[in-house]
């Protein structure tokens, strides 16, 4: 399983877990940074900051690059 966060513009790297069970939880990564995640999806709530446009996103995702 690939688990990545969910919000954000960088959302952050994700890491390969296998499924099963085990007494301890650091065993089931295989790899602990496989990704980075950018999204352009767009909160347009208060609670969310900025960016809140399409256009913010793209400046703040060459602004960190």
């Amino acid at each position: 399983m690939l688990a990545a966060p969910a919000t954000g513009v960088f959302r952050g790297q994700s890491a390969l877990l296998a499924l099963g069970d085990a007494k301890d939880p650091k065993l089931l990564v295989i790899a602990p940074r496989v990704a980075q995640h950018t999204a352009f999806d767009i909160d347009r709530s208060r609670e969310a900051g900025c960016p809140t446009s399409m256009m913010g996103s793209v400046a703040l995702a060459r602004l960190v690059l």
